[in-house]
């Protein structure tokens, strides 16, 4: 009898239900290393801006509908944005096969060859440079009080949260707030 209440207990908590886990109804707080995870009420479009690929292309974030994106915004001058590239560089790794993109958007105006320099010097191998040297980017997201900022859009293109500052992206609080939206349709 105790086994039964036990399992049965683990089960409330743990969401299953005859259909399979379910989704959680909220994301799990996320604390960066000075700031928590900021939810967007309401949930409004992402901006579209361009981003400038290694390649010399142009990108934006209409490529990535049907994938949970992490837009971060650094440059090469910032102490906190080059300690948390291998944090993402790991993230991409660890989610990318579950729908997770992280874009890594470099707000500076170093040149495309210089980030791909400045990416093999740190040991990143998972993401790819992305920049926005004239600053698109950051004034349509409104990061305008220091980097980096972290933006979560939805499979639909929706804004849904924000982190200013750096974060362990590594952790399991990160995983488990990004995992809630990765169980989003």
């Amino acid at each position: 009898m105790k086994r039964l209440v036990a399992l049965s207990l683990l089960i409330v908590v743990s969401g299953w239900d005859r259909g399979g886990w379910q989704a959680a109804a909220a994301p799990t707080e996320f604390n960066g290393h000075r700031r928590p995870f900021t939810i967007v009420e309401p949930v409004r479009v992402a901006p579209i801006t361009p981003m400038h690929t290694p390649s010399h292309g142009v990108t934006n974030l209409t490529r990535y509908r049907g994938r949970v994106v992490l837009l971060n915004l650094w440059a090469t001058w910032c102490a906190p944005c080059r300690a948390e590239l291998p944090h993402l560089d790991q993230l991409q790794r660890n989610l990318g096969t579950d729908g997770l993109t992280v874009l890594t958007v470099a707000t500076d105006d170093a040149p495309s060859n210089a980030l791909v320099s400045f990416f093999r010097h740190l040991g990143i191998r998972s993401l790819n440079p992305l920049s926005d040297p004239a600053g698109h980017a950051a004034g349509a997201f409104g990061a305008y009080d220091g980097l980096p900022w972290s933006f979560i859009i939805d499979r639909q293109g929706n804004l849904r949260g924000y982190i200013a500052g750096a974060a362990d992206w590594t952790g399991k609080q990160a995983h488990d707030m990004l995992k809630y939206y990765l169980a989003q349709p």
